[in-house]
């Protein structure tokens, strides 16, 4: 089996067969006869031009597969075969993309833009899965009050934030997620962030690996909520101008909450917080590492401006983080 998006920097992956099936969509989205399911648009970036969205004529974009459901309501889910696509998903109603697996179905968007956006309001909900998405472009934005629901993808190599929620009553939830190498954008090298939180929205994330970003690997500010179990930070970067590099920060009101996780190998403070809460139970710490000139920045916990973090606490204290 070749490595993760045939990256050599992504861990290799092992074939599930309950899972996986053997033809170019995920098994359940094939149908048990093999003739596909009605509430399905099919994709593949190899087919033919002129397809109508069947197993038999799969749609070449996802992007014109999502536009395509918004005008057929009997439409639940769009099936991604194995291939590589560039664009965007705009959802303007409840929708479910489901790729081959994480390993065999690339997304991509160009500089400055975003391969998954969802907005539209609280009844909007957009569940995917089996998809993996590869940068410059951000790779998955919710707003508004939206929900988005991601599961089994793999984000490497995106420019200056990796995925974000944001807005009060946004919520988007993550399992069994990976995301590595999030870079700086070259117009703009203030900092990189994985996994960010704004403007009074909520993350929760279930077994997430967060490896190698710029400035922060989970940020959450302005009153926001970030909530995570079976957690992993590891090798967080400094950014060019923000001499720092942290593995959770939050601040402006806002807190993060961690239960069962590690935090390795970060430059500047593994733990850093400016004016928000940082509630931490079964959190190891492997080491910082300093970084001139910061230092005195230097280790497990930062706490400036008002901020508060408690390392150990109940775990009946914190959320459950349900997918």
């Amino acid at each position: 089996m070749t490595t993760g998006q045939g990256d050599p920097d992504l861990p290799d992956c092992a074939a599930d067969p309950a899972d996986c099936g053997a033809g170019a969509y995920a098994a359940q989205d094939v149908g048990p006869t093999g003739a596909g399911l009605p509430d399905r648009v099919c994709v593949d970036a190899a087919a033919p031009v002129g397809g109508d969205g069947s197993l038999a004529k799969p749609l070449q974009s996802p992007a014109a597969a999502v536009a395509l459901a918004d005008q057929q309501t009997q439409v639940a889910v769009v099936a991604v075969a194995a291939g590589s696509c560039v664009g965007t998903l705009r959802f303007k109603r409840s929708l479910s993309v489901r790729g081959r697996c994480a390993d065999k179905v690339r997304l991509s968007s160009p500089s400055g833009g975003v391969t998954v956006a969802v907005a539209g309001g609280s009844g909007v909900t957009v569940a995917v899965a089996g998809l993996g998405f590869r940068g410059p472009g951000a790779a998955l934005q919710v707003a508004e009050g939206a929900r988005l629901i991601a599961s089994r993808i793999v984000v490497s190599k995106v420019e200056q934030t990796a995925v974000a929620a944001y807005d009060a009553g946004t919520q988007l939830s993550l399992s069994d997620v990976y995301i590595v190498d999030t870079q700086l954008e070259p117009s703009d090298p203030q900092g990189a962030v994985s996994v960010w939180a704004a403007d009074g929205a909520r993350i929760i994330a279930l077994r997430t690996r967060v490896s190698r970003g710029r400035f922060a690997g989970l940020y959450a500010t302005e009153t926001s909520e970030i909530a995570a179990r079976e957690l992993i930070v590891d090798g967080t970067q400094m950014a060019v101008s923000i001499k720092s590099g942290m593995g959770l920060y939050a601040n402006d009101g806002s807190t993060i909450r961690i239960v069962q996780g590690r935090i390795d190998k970060v430059r500047a403070s593994g733990v850093s917080s400016t004016g928000g809460t940082v509630r931490m139970a079964g959190v190891r710490f492997d080491g910082s590492l300093g970084q001139p000139p910061i230092e005195l920045l230097s280790g497990a916990v930062n706490v400036v401006d008002g901020g508060d973090v408690t390392p150990q606490i109940p775990h009946r204290n914190l959320p459950r983080a349900s997918i």
